[in-house]
């Protein structure tokens, strides 16, 4: 059944193991690409080996280090399996790019993987399993060791094994791995030895026609020297190969120091390919040496000694012989030679003594200068005298490779005043080589790339530290003013020095939305002023904000309807007064013992009735109707009927309003 998890999805399988799976998967959440290591369903029923994966997760959680994989998530699938997210590394292993990589970059690899081993082991974890496939990177010259998965701590008790099988790679396993004995740091410097080996000779010092074959070489028999080529990394690779674990590197900052002085002073060009190292001359296989009574060990008690047998060296010795035949007399004439005869000192040649004087200065590094010692100059002056020389020649080709590699290093370590230094010796001594000026053009170009860099942190540590006061401002209300300790004033100092920096962009957005709130607030409040100071603000900022027509609309509802309510009240006060006149005026008719229904009382009733046209609910304009109107009645009834009492007049008579 395939591996199925709600949080992953997986993309392909990347590599299958004999309990494991890898798979690229994509964590669906976070949108990030995962390499998910998946125990296998039929293992991952056995308690053993799902513990066994469960601490390996455990083991690498605990491991901070650049140069170890990161573990981002572990646990159990809904269907029972074992799953580990790690970082996914899609620059392949170090077996892939061996044919594609050169001796520099090999052994700036190495380097940081002993650094990843040295970092492991002060933690107490020995790797077990250190090997070409479990060297991945994460870009072209960084490497990351992974697989965990048999690693122990050193305090651990127990050995996280199974019966009949054998934890490891038995083509790196060290001796004491094989034998079943206890492993330590420098079990895993033994493992690197032989990684060292196969990079620099392209295949394995041990390789069986079985598992079992194969462990035993590793446990009985020395490995083939290194061809000439690479003779160079002979007594290093000794050391970390050495049988017995007290006799090699005792810890990865040992072995890390001898792989960086090869690095200082290499044997060979450190921009050499390393295929052209396996090509060019196939390795020395001497027949198999074993070590004479050796036994396995027994126990897991302390080291386990190896004898070592030692072979003996045959030296021959030839001359010039004074008298008769001068030639170089080896084997049987050697013997047959007259005893008395005795070697003619000869005094050295000039040529003998610039190429010693050269070969002195070059083994100490005193390559370059006006002196005529220097390796340089003595090396040109043994091709002046010997055109052509063979070892002037390739030692002149070696010097200028190696301090090339060492410029083109030191540039891309960023270390340009070293950088310059090489350079400038090149130039000396190679005034006419083409090659170097581009290597000044490139020095030119890294140190024009580093100052971008710099000024690149140096813009976005300017930047971050706007934004955070940008942000601090707008949660204290300051969205635009004080100009100098404003949101908006932040935002803009930001898009100063990155014109394209989206937070700042939201953050004037978020200024301009804030002053259309405050603004719509405004028109709401009746403050118009305010409102349109705040609405030419956000103008001011992004004039084509597509809020900017609703607040304007707001806005403008607000003063219409604010302009209706002083009008109404204008009318309404006005009403009021023509009311009081019109009361006034009621009083005064239905006050006057000479009232009549006269013209004066036709043009009271037709202003009343005008009043009650424009406000026909109001109640004292209804009073003033029915009171003038019932006088009215009075008055017609008393012209009929004669003249009327003074008590009658009051009945009909209004009170003052």
């Amino acid at each position: 059944m395939a591996f199925t998890h709600p949080d992953y999805t997986i993309v392909r399988e990347l590599g299958r193991g004999g309990s494991a799976t890898v798979f690229l998967a994509v964590h669906n959440r976070l949108n990030r690409r995962v390499a998910l290591k998946v125990l296998h369903g039929a293992l991952a029923a056995d308690p053993r080996l799902g513990q066994r994966f469960l601490r390996e997760a455990r083991i690498v959680a605990k491991l901070s280090h650049p140069h170890i994989v990161p573990v981002h998530d572990v646990g159990e699938a809904p269907d029972g399996s074992y799953y580990m997210a790690m970082e996914y590394l899609g620059r392949g292993t170090l077996k892939a790019r061996l044919p594609e990589i050169t001796l520099g970059q090999a052994l700036a690899t190495l380097v940081q993987i002993t650094d990843a081993l040295g970092y492991a082991h002060e933690h107490g974890v020995v790797h077990r399993d250190v090997k070409p496939d479990n060297i991945l990177f994460r870009t072209a010259d960084e490497a990351l060791l992974a697989d965990f998965g048999i690693a122990r701590t050193t305090a651990s008790l127990t050995h996280m094994t199974m019966t009949g099988t054998l934890l490891g790679t038995p083509d790196y396993m060290s001796p004491e791995q094989v034998g079943g004995g206890e492993v330590d740091a420098r079990s895993d410097l033994y493992s690197l030895g032989v990684v060292l080996y196969e990079v620099l000779t392209g295949h394995r010092p041990f390789v069986g026609d079985s598992v079992m074959s194969t462990g035993l070489a590793h446990i009985t028999t020395l490995p083939p020297p290194l061809p000439s080529i690479v003779q160079g990394f002979q007594a290093c690779l000794d050391r970390a190969l050495a049988k017995r674990p007290e006799d090699r590197y005792q810890n990865a900052g040992d072995f890390r120091a001898a792989l960086t002085g090869l690095e200082r002073d290499p044997p060979l060009p450190l921009k050499t390919p390393l295929v052209e190292l396996h090509s060019n001359q196939a390795p020395l296989r001497r027949p198999v040496t074993t070590l004479s009574g050796y036994q396995a060990p027994r126990s897991r008690r302390g080291l386990w000694p190896i004898p070592v047998a030692v072979a003996a060296a045959v030296i021959a010795f030839g001359g010039w012989w004074l008298g008769g035949d001068r030639r170089v007399r080896t084997g049987a004439e050697a013997v047959e030679a007259p005893v008395s005869a005795a070697p003619l000192p000869t005094k050295p040649s000039e040529l003998d003594r610039t190429l010693a004087a050269a070969d002195a200065a070059f083994r100490l590094d005193r390559w370059f200068g006006p002196e005529p010692d220097t390796a340089v100059n003595a090396f040109r002056e043994a091709l002046r005298l010997a055109p052509g020389h063979d070892t002037a020649r390739t030692r002149l080709e070696a010097i200028f490779e190696t301090t090339f590699a060492r410029a083109e290093d030191a540039i891309a370590a960023g270390s340009f005043e070293r950088a310059e230094s090489y350079l400038a010796q090149l130039e000396d001594a190679w005034p006419d080589d083409g090659r170097i000026a581009d290597l000044a053009g490139n020095l030119a170009q890294a140190r024009e790339r580093a100052s971008q860099r710099v000024a690149r942190a140096d813009r976005e540590r300017r930047v971050g530290a706007l934004l955070a006061r940008a942000s601090a401002a707008a949660s204290a209300g300051r969205w635009t003013t004080p100009e100098q300790d404003s949101a908006l004033g932040y935002y803009r100092q930001v898009l100063d020095v990155d014109p394209d920096n989206v937070l700042a962009v939201a953050g004037l957005d978020a200024v301009t939305a804030a002053l259309l709130n405050r603004a719509e607030r405004a028109a709401t409040a009746g403050d118009f002023d305010l409102a349109i100071t705040h609405l030419d603000e956000a103008r001011g900022i992004a004039p084509h904000h597509p809020r900017l027509p609703r607040a304007s609309a707001v806005l403008e509802e607000a003063r219409q309807a604010h302009a209706q309510r002083l009008d109404a009240a204008a009318a309404a006060r006005k009403l009021a007064a023509e009311i009081s006149r019109m009361t006034a005026r009621v009083n005064a008719w239905l006050g006057d013992e000479a009232a009549a229904l006269d013209d004066t009382y036709r043009q009271l009733r037709a202003d009343l009735t005008a009043l009650l046209e424009r406000a026909p609910e109001d109640p004292a304009l209804r009073s003033l109707q029915a009171a003038t109107e019932r006088h009215a009645s009075a008055l017609a009834r008393a012209a009929q009927d004669g003249p009327s009492t003074e008590a009658d007049d009051d009945v009909f008579r209004l009170p003052s309003f």
